[in-house]
């Protein structure tokens, strides 16, 4: 791909190839909106930094391009003379010269078109259809997909938690009371204590200090009849 530099100079062989160009400075000069005198002088500057080898400036490019222009001749271009200093052939020089012309009469930079000749004519590749729809289904989407996935799987945790509370409460109520058998010896205490207390509130029992006296008396029909006091 050639350089601006080296479009630069194609240009200026391309002007000087047939000896002093001849220029409308006229029109030049109207073209950049400048006197006469100044693109006069600026071409001067121009042809000695070039003969000198000195590296142009970028903005020499639109310049020359208007010298080349507005430079009439009377035959064409000698192609294979460019072509030899410029290292192609003739027919590549003469297309090259004329995407220049087409891209800055188009209103375009000719630079651009002329470096990137090849570049003009390839299309730039369309985006697939599946692309475009995944692309828009992740512009279309704010939230991302794992802050999803993690709000879910909380929720989940959560609900999980509160099933096995659940479970926990409803073993609990029908989780039978254990009775703890008594040993043999806790038995026979018992039995000895009981004994015991039994046999004190015998001895505490008061006796009856005046005894029932039964008599037996004859009511007179032979029938004996008991009489207490």
């Amino acid at each position: 791909m050639p350089t601006e530099e080296e479009n630069t100079q194609y240009l200026y062989l391309i002007l000087t190839h047939g000896g002093n160009p001849t220029v409308d400075w006229d029109a030049v000069s109207a073209a950049m909106d400048l006197k006469k005198g100044a693109v006069s002088k600026r071409w001067s500057r121009l042809k000695k930094s070039m003969e000198a080898g000195e590296a142009p400036s970028g903005s020499v490019y639109k310049f020359l391009w208007l010298c080349v222009k507005h430079s009439p001749r009377d035959k064409a271009p000698n192609w294979n003379e460019i072509a030899e200093k410029c290292g192609t052939t003739s027919g590549a020089a003469s297309k090259r010269y004329s995407r220049m012309k087409q891209a800055f009469e188009a209103g375009g930079d000719p630079a651009a078109s002329g470096s990137a000749s090849s570049g003009a004519k390839t299309p730039a590749k369309a985006t697939p259809k599946r692309l475009k729809g995944a692309a828009a289904d992740s512009e279309g989407t704010p939230t991302p997909k794992r802050k999803r996935a993690n709000a879910k799987k909380k929720e989940e945790e959560v609900k999980k938690g509160l099933e096995e509370d659940d479970t926990k409460q409803v073993q609990s109520a029908k989780k039978p009371k254990v009775i703890r058998k008594k040993t043999a010896v806790e038995s026979k205490a018992a039995d000895e204590g009981q004994a015991d207390e039994d046999s004190s509130m015998s001895m505490a029992a008061p006796e009856n200090s005046n005894p029932v006296k039964t008599e037996v008396e004859d009511d007179g029909e032979g029938d004996a009849v008991d009489v207490k006091e």
